[in-house]
């Protein structure tokens, strides 16, 4: 009778998953304040996403990251359509196969292709996932603590005004198209619309350029402008960036442990 009446074990499965969400939480705010280490810590897992060899890997990251996105992202549906973005470099990876038939391509190659896909369907909807959880403007700020080259900082912080300027120029041609009943349109019509509205743009740009180039010289910056990275003095960021590296060495070396035969 003691056996089944004896009381629950201070420390569950359910305690454990309760307290893993609740650390996630607390590492994702906290690096809202350093988003160098957010930057830090992508890089870490894109260079480990390159480096693994097994597809039954890759695929277990990718459920891994679907899993957080639901779990922790405020847009979850807009994180999982990211994958659209590499939709046409998918089709170009899958041509060979469709032009000589799947069974006709080597297997290594076939595998190679299956690698790549994945491999970018995890990184797509792992920056989506960041860009959501945090912003645009918080990834450009990391990336000008990171201590890059200054020409580099200036070519991001342009493109990155520039950016918001034809975003804003696309929701207005999309709200003018969307009254004007353009969906009901015909076909032709449509793509005639379309090669217009794309000129547009192509002549807007000089002038978005100069825009933003102006905008910019009138607060203060100019090729003599300099970035200071931010060092990293927390020892809260870094054992975190020291866990991280060690996590994803400690896995690529399990990985290619499991590779020998005679151990596995």
């Amino acid at each position: 009778m003691y056996i089944f009446n004896r009381p629950p074990l201070p420390f569950s499965s359910k305690s454990a998953i309760k307290l893993g969400l609740k650390s996630g939480y607390t590492i994702m705010e906290s690096l809202k304040k350093a988003p160098h280490i957010t930057l830090y810590i992508l890089f870490f897992f894109l260079f480990y996403l390159s480096s693994v060899k097994h597809i039954e890997v890759l695929i277990v990251w990718v459920f891994i990251v679907i899993s957080m996105i639901l779990i922790f992202s405020p847009e979850r549906i807009k994180n999982l359509k990211s994958i659209l973005g590499v939709l046409p470099f998918v089709i170009m990876v899958l041509l060979p196969f469709v032009i000589r038939g799947f069974y006709n391509v080597p297997i290594e190659q076939r595998c190679f292709s299956a690698k790549l896909i994945l491999r970018l369907m995890c990184a797509m909807m792992t920056i989506s996932f960041i860009s959501s959880k945090y912003s645009y403007l918080y990834l450009v700020e990391g990336v000008m603590k990171l201590g890059l080259p200054n020409f580099l900082n200036q070519i991001i912080s342009l493109t990155f005004r520039y950016f918001f300027m034809v975003r804003t120029d696309l929701d207005k041609t999309a709200k003018a198209m969307s009254a004007r009943c353009f969906d009901n349109a015909r076909t032709f019509a449509k793509v005639s619309t379309y090669g217009e509205m794309i000129g547009g743009f192509f002549l807007k740009a000089a002038d978005h350029g100069d825009k933003v180039y102006n905008a910019m010289r009138a607060r203060g910056f100019t090729s003599e402008t300099k970035f200071k990275p931010e060092k990293i003095a927390s020892p809260f960021y870094i054992g975190l960036l020291v866990f991280f590296a060690l996590f994803f060495i400690g896995l690529t070396i399990i990985e290619r442990f499991m590779e020998i035969p005679w151990l596995f």
